[in-house]
């Protein structure tokens, strides 16, 4: 067993904060997993990431990384691999009935914060 004894914890909880769904725990293809979770706090929905590495070790900080703050109705977080360590998730608000989705990559960024080559060129005599 390589985690400890009750679990590794992917969030702090402060007073009056709680896990308000099931969280959703994906592979991250490594050994480790990415798990998906909302809490609330008060009246605000936070729907949150943190990464658990192959050794138990959290990743992504003390409570991860934020996707979503809203003032209630956030909540059934899903998550699927993005087949490179990272996560694609999923939500639901219930205030206005849409659902929402957010790439987070292996590091914890969201979005595809790595550099893509779109378009290449000579220029003469650039040597």
């Amino acid at each position: 067993m390589l985690w400890t004894t009750d679990g590794v914890g992917v969030s702090s909880t402060g007073p009056g904060t709680y896990v308000s769904s099931a969280p959703t725990i994906v592979s991250d293809g490594s050994g480790g997993a990415v798990v998906t979770f909302t809490s609330r706090a008060g009246t605000y929905d936070q729907i949150c990431a943190n990464h658990v590495s192959s050794a138990g070790a959290v990743q992504w900080g003390t409570n991860g990384t934020f996707l979503r703050f809203s003032a209630g109705g956030a909540s059934r977080t899903m998550g699927v691999s993005d087949g490179n360590g990272g996560l694609i998730a999923t939500w639901f608000d219930s205030r206005n009935l849409n659902a929402y989705s957010q790439r987070i990559d292996r590091y914890g960024f969201l979005g595809s914060p790595e550099p893509e080559i779109v378009s290449v060129r000579d220029v003469v005599g650039d040597q």
